[in-house]
């Protein structure tokens, strides 16, 4: 086909999504592992799989419905409220349907999250809030029988050392925003880019793995920075003040896919970008258009670029401090004086030095060195931006209360001892547990 029919598709795209600020919606992502005990994640099969809790979920249609399934394997289920869909080894994944506010979010999230714990105790497991598993590795674990997933798996084996980590040892909260305009879009992806260092070093939550603690403060950052780097990380493609809709378009659908879909079946790509694999004409502008939104989303960039914008950047956190990344992200990004403030912050900082910080990040979050400051300097301004953001979008919308009180949790344990969640997890296991890993978790525990 055309190069020039698939990129105007993309733009098309994304200038019929532009939504006007008043209607901007806030959803998230929260994904969470399930352990048993022994800190053992619990497998996809069996009687007391966790497709067995879908099936019993499901069975009860007052909330839950029968969401996808292959070869009559249920991978997912559906509800008013937000989709429960599993990761490639079961991590389980909340998936909210988007919200005005925070408010509607937790509420969303507090019906989602006591309908399953009141299944899953004959099943033996519990959920945990942690961006890596702390116990077990890959070859421990079960891959879901989803195609794609096994596709994934070989390819992430010939593009970096960590890549099935990826995909059976770590979980994420990631949270979407609306743009209202494609200039409105552009500067969002720049910015957000820019703070991707920042909110990832904010909200490390992952120090242990193979039952010991580890050098790192977040080794999600760590296992994600070798996994396949031309679709992760921050692209240097579109982390540019000048981006446009032509550059935006044309460097998502060079970007080489994993798989492409073909009579209905999941083949590997072969490493060949959207241009190469479509050489022919489709048979509608509909079939042209799901084939460009299978390709975007096979990009695991820090922010992701879709419909809207997906913040990729935190690990998965435990319950004290889990509504505390929307909240970030919403009081910058859904506030357009707060964006002003943060772009007139990271001003100072080149492109080079937002990529080297990005190397730096996993192993000291906080404490890394930036120019004059530490990374902790900026964070701290950067929480009371997003705090003055959320104060100004309670007021507009008539809130009882500002969703600042999101943040307090993180904001408390940033001023006050200077840590990200991974060190307050750290004082729990030295200070209140005797360095018992088992009894730390608790802390995460849902």
């Amino acid at each position: 086909m055309e190069k020039n029919q698939a990129i105007l598709c993309l733009q098309n795209y994304f200038s019929k999504h532009c939504i006007p600020e008043h209607k901007h919606l806030t959803g998230v992502e929260f994904e969470l592992f399930a352990l048993n005990d022994e800190g053992h994640s619990i497998p996809f099969s069996g009687k007391y799989g966790i497709e067995s809790l879908l099936i019993e979920l499901a069975e009860e249609p007052s909330l839950w419905s029968r969401g996808q399934s292959i070869k009559n394997r249920l991978l997912s289920i559906e509800s008013d409220i937000g989709t429960l869909t599993l990761e490639p080894a079961s991590q389980i994944e909340f998936s909210s349907k988007p919200r005005q506010n925070l408010f509607q979010l937790q509420e969303d999230w507090n019906i989602y999250i006591n309908s399953i714990k009141a299944k899953c105790k004959p099943y033996g497991f519990q959920f945990f809030g942690i961006g890596v598993h702390p116990f077990q590795q890959p070859s421990d674990l079960e891959l879901l029988p989803k195609p794609r997933y096994h596709i994934m798996d070989r390819h992430f084996q010939n593009t970096g050392t960590l890549g099935r980590w990826m995909m059976r040892c770590s979980a994420s909260t990631q949270v979407t925003s609306d743009y209202s305009s494609l200039e409105e879009l552009f500067r969002k992806i720049y910015i957000s880019l820019k703070l991707a260092p920042f909110a990832q070093a904010l909200f490390a939550n992952s120090a242990f793995w193979k039952g010991k603690q580890s050098d790192y403060l977040c080794l999600r950052g760590l296992i994600w920075s070798d996994t396949d780097s031309s679709r992760s990380g921050i692209p240097i493609h579109l982390f540019r003040e000048d981006l446009n809709l032509e550059i935006l378009s044309e460097a998502l659908l060079a970007t080489p896919a994993i798989f492409r879909e073909r009579n209905s079946s999941y083949q590997y790509a072969d490493n060949k970008n959207f241009f190469e694999i479509h050489k022919d004409n489709f048979d509608s502008e509909k079939d042209l258009a799901e084939a460009v939104d299978l390709h975007i989303n096979q990009i695991f960039t820090e922010t992701r670029v879709k419909n809207y914008l997906e913040f990729r950047t935190t690990d998965s956190q435990i319950p004290r401090f889990q509504m505390s990344a929307p909240a970030f992200f919403k009081g910058i990004f859904n506030d357009s004086k707060a964006l002003d403030e943060t772009t007139d912050l990271l001003n100072e900082f080149t492109t080079r030095e937002i990529l080297d910080l990005q190397k730096k990040v996993p192993l000291k979050a906080l404490q890394a060195p930036l120019k004059k400051y530490l990374v902790l300097d900026i964070v701290k301004s950067l929480l009371e931006i997003s705090s003055r953001g959320l104060d100004r979008q309670a007021a507009e919308q008539k809130l009882n209360r500002s969703e600042q009180i999101f943040l307090h949790p993180i904001m408390e344990i940033v001023f006050e001892n200077s840590y990200c969640p991974a060190q307050y997890f750290l004082r729990a296991y030295n200070k209140d547990f005797n360095q018992n890993l088992h009894q730390t978790l608790k802390i995460s525990k849902y």
